[in-house]
């Protein structure tokens, strides 16, 4: 199970989507407090790992992404250059899907050193708590109301990446939205409260 005791479940869907719609997708859960429906928006999310772009590209065509928000705080890779940033806004465009880098506000390895810990690695609370990550944050949200948006990192496993230790759990725990992970093998992961 993620990150402790927050989490209670994990549903994994291993089918593919093929969204008919390509309308933002919507999130149903019941209120807390009075019981009604509450509907969120759903973010999914993706580490490209060492796939060819092909293959990245049909993950997320399989699940009716229309845009790619890039928050590495360093959009480029020394072992796979073909997910430098340019190559992969180039890629994306070629297969209608639209590109945006975030990893200014949501990047988990901020150069600021008030946002690392003594060691410095990055302090995902003091992160959480910084004006850049949640303008970061209410811009992913709002692109999330007219897109089917996937949040990408370079890390395959959410588990291990700040898009889900961070990003992720902040939308999540705040009950802002509902995010979902695509895997390597197509299966969408949703972690529950």
């Amino acid at each position: 199970m993620p990150d402790g005791s927050k989490w209670t479940g994990l549903r994994r869907d291993c089918y593919n989507v093929h969204m008919v719609n390509q309308e933002a997708p919507i999130a149903q859960e019941r209120s807390p407090d009075k019981g009604s429906v509450v509907e969120l928006p759903v973010l999914y999310t993706i580490g490209h790992s060492n796939h060819q772009v092909d293959s990245l590209i049909r993950l997320l065509k399989s699940a009716g992404i229309t845009a790619v928000v890039d928050v590495r705080s360093s959009p480029y890779s020394q072992h796979n250059p073909q997910f430098n940033r340019d190559l992969l806004r180039k890629a994306l465009a070629a297969e209608g899907v639209k590109y945006y880098f975030f990893g200014d506000s949501l990047g988990g390895k901020p150069s600021d050193p008030r946002l690392q810990n003594d060691a410095g690695e990055p302090d995902y609370a003091a992160i959480a708590q910084s004006s850049a990550f949640r303008a970061g944050l209410d811009s992913l949200l709002e692109l999330a109301k007219t897109e089917t948006v996937t949040v990408l990192c370079a890390e395959e496993d959410p588990d291990h990446c700040h898009r889900k230790r961070l990003i992720a759990d902040q939308l999540t725990l705040s009950g802002r939205a509902e995010v979902r992970h695509i895997r390597r093998d197509g299966c969408v992961e949703t972690f529950l409260l």
